[in-house]
């Protein structure tokens, strides 16, 4: 079984693989994606042009792009069984990037409840501050908070990733739900190494998807045409950080049976 830096410099070769020497599917995957980061972008800087996620035209265009985020997902999980990211069968690409999705919301749920209530619910508190024993008591509150949200986060995805692989492997969302098989499965390789692939494909992951929007909000910046450059760069790379991570996942786990 390969070493965590062995699995990383593969899971990220494998995803230029699916990307760079794959040019029909990673056109493809780039289109769809630029429009998922260009109609979400619509709605963070077009406050004021009338559209709403809960206006008419706002469903609409979510609806959109989530299609699309079900298409490209669907293209990225076959790399879960090593097999080249692209849209044959289609049918079947569409249906396990949607079950794939709906096995992601499931997991993380309750990370982003916990998310939103720290940016949003204890976030809005500070404008209530009058005096050191509150800044105090916020920031304790705070640091309790994103330490509780990090062994959450740990929790989560060291049980996501087994669940990745139980999916990509037989296209089963129930497999996915196996706590039994999973926690097995896990312990096959080794809680410690698990828990570190983690935080290195976290680590990994997190690094490629803010270069590459860090870049993408660059192209932004240019009169007129700023927002459809940055969606399209955003969209040339971001397949290629949702490959690395799924077949991370899938080398993490490879060689160890969930049956």
């Amino acid at each position: 079984m390969d070493d965590l830096f062995q699995i990383t410099v593969t899971a990220l070769k494998t995803a230029a693989e699916g990307t760079f020497k794959n040019p029909g599917a990673w056109l493809i995957m780039t289109l769809l994606s630029a429009g998922i980061c260009y109609i979400t972008g619509f709605f963070i800087r077009q406050p004021d042009a009338g559209v709403t996620v809960l206006s008419v035209p706002g469903i609409l265009l979510i609806a959109v792009a989530v299609l699309l985020a079900v298409i490209v997902t669907g293209a990225c999980v076959k790399t879960l069984r090593y097999e080249r990211p692209g849209f044959k069968n289609f049918g079947k690409t569409v249906r396990e990037g949607f079950l794939y999705l709906i096995i992601m919301v499931i997991y993380t749920i309750l990370l982003i409840f916990l998310a939103s209530f720290m940016i949003y619910g204890i976030g809005e508190w500070s404008s209530l501050l009058t005096n050191p024993a509150d800044l105090i008591i916020y920031t304790l509150t705070m640091v309790s908070c994103w330490l509780i949200f990090a062994v959450l986060y740990l929790i989560v995805f060291v049980l996501t990733n087994p669940a990745s692989v139980n999916f990509g492997r037989t296209g089963k969302f129930t497999d996915a739900f196996k706590l039994t098989e999973l926690i097995e499965m896990t312990q096959k390789v080794s809680w410690a190494k698990c828990i570190l692939g983690t935080i290195l494909q976290t680590a990994v992951l997190a690094l490629l998807t803010a270069t590459i929007i860090s870049i993408a909000c660059l192209f932004i910046q240019i009169p007129v045409a700023g927002d459809f450059i940055g969606a399209v760069f955003a969209g040339l790379f971001l397949p290629f950080a949702m490959i690395f991570s799924l077949n991370f996942c899938a080398r993490l786990y490879d060689g160890v049976n969930n049956e």
